[in-house]
């Protein structure tokens, strides 16, 4: 069947995917096409116009809806329509959770090629809003040219518009916000625009310490002299949660590596973060500007439990003496399984990141992990001790197919994966399975209420 982009199609949507967007079927004589669309839920009758054509499935925007879902709540924020930020505040919250629990059984079904019954029920988050610990503001233009402070709409790159409410992250940060971008509009301070390297604001970020209700503000500038930091210093000081004000300057020249340099205007040096666990583990943090630290600390706290959880497991079965954490960036997976192992190694290919986790180690006083800087690949060897536990969290994009067979190399009797991605979860495990492990089972955690966003923990043993 020859599709027209140009032509309405009339589908229902049937289930939602990773990545939020609805599915339906348009029916041809080879059979059913597949149809994404987004802002659709199950339920949804629907127009649509086809954007994206491949050969086995297209992208779609919804012309008109003709009947909508019994499902379909009314949303929390003002900015729903518009904002990337929120996929599914149109559902209410069980409904997220059933649904993410299905993309994931699902993926790893159909990807995976395992039994979707190791997919355990989703783990809910006790927040359902003001959840967040770290938040973006862009600096822009809406479409009359007016200065703007807030959030990109749902897939425009460089389009901003101006945030009045969000109901992620604590309700002060929009005070925050505001403040703000009423200091700089009145001051007629230029945004800076991307493609001609002009103009001075570029974004700010509000971070929260949970533990000591505190803010931290930091401004990303272009570096370029301003003269108004101390008005702008006095300006935030009139909120009594703001603890720390920094200013992080980007010099951007043509042909030549961009410079980043952040400096402290005003305040604590850090914020100080907790996380609390079971086995009566307590673990501090120093959070500055550019440290990582899970966006959702409370919810972080249960994701290290099941962590924890399927250690537990494996050294009741095995006698676990040494551990490695790949991917380990600022240390808090190789911290938490501190007290669990004689002997934790943390590899991670950034300085910084390491730089940071030897300092949450002193902080915790813990004497037992070593992180080393450098490639998996490369720093792994270097390594006399073999280990008894494996724990990955990459990024989204999964474990590099070499660093999955070096994984199988070591022949640890355990691996626990820590995955943001079901999709390269699901791929992962399949290649692992195919090397010898089976995967005990698949635990979801919902970290991020109103996303389709979920993080899986997956316990493999060999044999």
């Amino acid at each position: 069947m020859q599709f027209n982009k140009k032509d309405l199609y009339e589908i229902e949507i049937k289930k939602l995917a990773y990545g939020g967007q609805g599915v339906g079927k348009i029916k041809t004589d080879d059979g059913d096409f597949t149809v994404f669309v987004r802002g659709t839920i199950p339920g949804d009758k629907v127009n649509v116009r086809l954007k994206r054509i491949r050969k086995n499935y297209a992208e779609a925007e919804t012309s008109e809806i003709l009947k909508p879902s019994d499902l379909r709540i009314e949303a929390k924020c003002k900015h729903f329509d518009i904002c990337g930020g929120c996929t599914w505040q149109n559902l209410t919250y069980e409904k997220q959770l059933e649904f993410k629990e299905l993309i994931v059984r699902e993926t790893i079904e159909h990807l995976g090629g395992l039994d979707g019954s190791i997919v355990r029920p989703m783990i809910k988050c006790k927040d359902e809003f003001y959840y967040r610990n770290k938040m973006e503001f862009s600096f822009g233009d809406n479409k009359n040219e007016d200065f703007v402070l807030g959030f990109h709409p749902t897939g425009m790159k460089y389009d901003v518009f101006n945030v009045e409410e969000c109901f992620l992250q604590d309700a002060e940060t929009i005070t925050i916000v505001k403040k703000i971008y009423e200091f700089f509009k009145v001051r007629g301070i230029p945004r800076f625009i991307f493609n001609k390297n002009k103009g001075i604001l570029r974004s700010v970020f509000v971070r929260k310490s949970i533990h000591e209700d505190k803010f931290l503000v930091n401004l990303v500038i272009n570096d370029k002299p301003t003269g108004w930091e101390s008005e702008f210093v006095k300006t935030l000081q009139s909120i009594k949660k703001v603890a720390s004000i920094y200013v992080t300057k980007i010099k951007t020249l043509k042909g030549r590596r961009t410079e980043r340099k952040t400096e402290k205007l005003w305040g604590d040096d850090f914020l100080r973060e907790t996380l609390k666990l079971n086995d009566d583990i307590e673990l501090h943090f120093q959070i500055d500007p550019d440290s990582f630290f899970q966006t959702n600390t409370r919810q972080a706290e249960v994701l290290y439990n099941e962590v924890l959880k399927g250690v537990d497991e494996a050294c009741l079965e095995n006698n676990c003496e040494t551990a490695f954490d790949l991917y380990c960036g600022t240390g808090t997976i190789s911290l938490v399984l501190a007290k669990k192992f004689s002997k934790v190694f943390g590899f991670e290919i950034s300085s910084a990141a390491t730089k940071d986790a030897d300092e949450n180690a002193a902080i915790n006083s813990i004497n037992n992990v070593e992180f080393v800087t450098g490639d998996v690949l490369k720093t792994v060897p270097t390594i006399k001790a073999k280990p008894d536990l494996i724990i990955v969290d990459p990024p989204r994009s999964g474990v590099a197919p070499k660093a999955i067979e070096h994984i199988l190399e070591l022949a640890a009797k355990t691996i626990i994966y820590v995955s943001c991605n079901p999709a390269t979860l699901a791929r992962d495990l399949k290649i692992f399975s195919e090397g010898g492990y089976t995967t005990r089972y698949v635990q979801p955690v919902d970290m991020f209420p109103q996303t389709y966003h979920v993080e899986c923990v997956a316990v493999l043993v060999s044999g």
